[in-house]
């Protein structure tokens, strides 16, 4: 950095060049300055708007979750000792309802600003979405933790939101859980905090529940009740494929190229999504089985109309972390294609970047394995972190799957619009396609298209309908 004679501080970038006379002696140089401070005030002010929340300026979900997974990198150790808390208002609803949404949105600013006063330097405060805030305590005891949440609920007693003429009074449900090196996983983190507020919701609200391991004997029965109900899918029959069209954005043609998704069906016949299950098929290595399941159904409905198989472009699979690092998968989905009969170029397989970064030797190597038959792979939810860049030029992929979060809101948001055209940028330039999640209209659509993303999926593309009922 440079300061000029107005006193002002400029960041620069710099190049110099050796001068030579014609027999090599050196006898000076040439150094060229760049004054960088627009775009790299341009590249801190996009990087707050990726990982902060626009309404009140708090940690936003998907930076919450990265700094939680490095506080549980650090739980291992002896001396480190932390907590989480999970908040979520109480009357929310009412105020909102009332006085309107704007009127909600002034409201949370408020008490995002009255909670920050309880959070030092070092912690984390985050609102995670609608009227649910979380806390990274970092270096305390579940005691001093269990002080900081009782500041929390005093804060949130005497608060009086004011709205026209009328005064209204809230209060907030907390849950807390230690954070130590029985905590496998940032999903398992806030799985026990989410259970232990609802806990404090069930005994009367306006509390603080700390997790116990009667919480964990809980999350164990749902976990085996959902175990259970997945054998009996399978038993009966009750699993269902869908598929989503993937459009391309250069012709508008979806035919032939779609996403193969999972359907658990209930006692009515409707659909339960997979987040209701997949989890605890994750736990308890249900889901290898389940992934089994899904590419040899997949393979089997493709062979069974040639005429549709020979118009396919591209077929995507999704596949799970445990896979991904299972070697006997590895061989059994490579014998599997190669007996099907299915041409290997028409089947694409969805990994997740954390699912990836797992066992990053293996995921490449079964990469590298089935690419050589022919297979494409996806990079999903890929956001545009620098830590996922780092990950891209490691992960022999295909196409990268632009995060969902970035597309919804790219119409009304310039942040959120740059976002999506630098992510498509930088793909495009390591030799990836890209393909844009949650294409919800029409304004979406025209953005992508001015932008050069190649493809696009979401319900304004198409919904997802039962595999056997598709029609091309």
């Amino acid at each position: 950095a440079l300061r000029g004679r107005d006193g002002q501080r400029y960041l620069v970038e710099n190049a110099v060049a050796p001068v030579r006379q014609a027999d090599g002696t050196l006898i000076g140089a040439v150094l060229v300055l760049h004054d960088v401070t627009e775009s790299k005030q341009l590249l801190h002010r996009l990087g707050f708007e990726a990982s902060h929340d626009a309404l009140t300026g708090l940690v936003n979900r998907r930076e919450f979750e990265a700094r939680l997974a490095r506080t549980l990198g650090r739980a291992c150790r002896p001396e480190h000792s932390a907590a989480l808390l999970y908040m979520d208002l109480d009357q929310f609803k009412v105020v909102n309802d009332t006085c309107g949404h704007s009127a909600g949105d002034e409201l949370l600013k408020q008490l995002a600003r009255l909670y920050a006063q309880h959070v030092r330097e070092r912690d984390t405060l985050a609102r995670l979405g609608g009227d649910e805030f979380a806390l990274i305590v970092e270096h305390c005891s579940v005691a001093d933790a269990l002080g900081v949440a009782e500041k929390i609920l005093e804060t949130t007693r005497v608060f009086r939101y004011a709205c026209g003429q009328r005064l209204f009074q809230l209060g907030v449900s907390i849950g807390l859980t230690p954070i130590d090196g029985s905590t496998a996983s940032v999903e398992e983190a806030l799985r026990r905090a989410d259970h232990a507020c609802y806990m404090a919701k069930e005994r009367g609200r306006n509390r603080v529940s700390v997790h116990t391991g009667d919480a964990d004997f809980a999350l164990r029965r749902s976990d085996m009740d959902w175990v259970t109900r997945l054998s009996e899918a399978f038993d009966n029959d009750e699993l269902e494929l869908y598929y989503q069209p993937i459009v391309a954005l250069a012709d508008g043609d979806a035919a032939g190229h779609y996403e193969i998704l999972l359907r658990l069906k209930d006692g009515g016949g409707k659909a339960i999504l997979p987040g209701a299950f997949l989890p605890a098929a994750e736990r308890y290595d249900v889901i290898l089985k389940i992934d089994r399941w899904v590419l040899s159904k997949t393979l089997d409905w493709l062979k069974r109309d040639p005429a549709h198989l020979a118009g396919l472009k591209m077929c995507s699979i999704n596949l799970s972390r445990r896979s991904l690092a299972d070697v006997s998968f590895h061989q059994w989905a490579a014998k599997l294609i190669d007996a099907s009969g299915v041409p290997a170029d028409k089947l694409c397989f969805e990994i997740t970047e954390n699912g990836a970064i797992a066992d990053m030797q293996k995921t490449i190597a079964f990469i590298d394995a089935l690419a050589a038959r022919g297979c494409r792979f996806s990079l999903d939810d890929f956001g545009t972190g620098v830590t996922s860049f780092s990950y891209l030029k490691q992960l022999p992929v295909d196409f990268i799957k632009i995060d969902g979060s970035f597309i919804q809101m790219m119409s009304s948001s310039s942040v959120d619009f740059e976002m999506v055209r630098f992510a498509n940028d930088i793909s495009h330039m390591m030799g990836r396609q890209t393909i844009a999640e949650y294409v919800t209209d029409a304004a979406i659509m025209e953005d992508l298209k001015r932008i050069g993303v190649d493809f696009a999926q979401g319900f304004w593309v198409g919904k997802p309908r039962p595999l056997d009922a598709r029609i091309d």
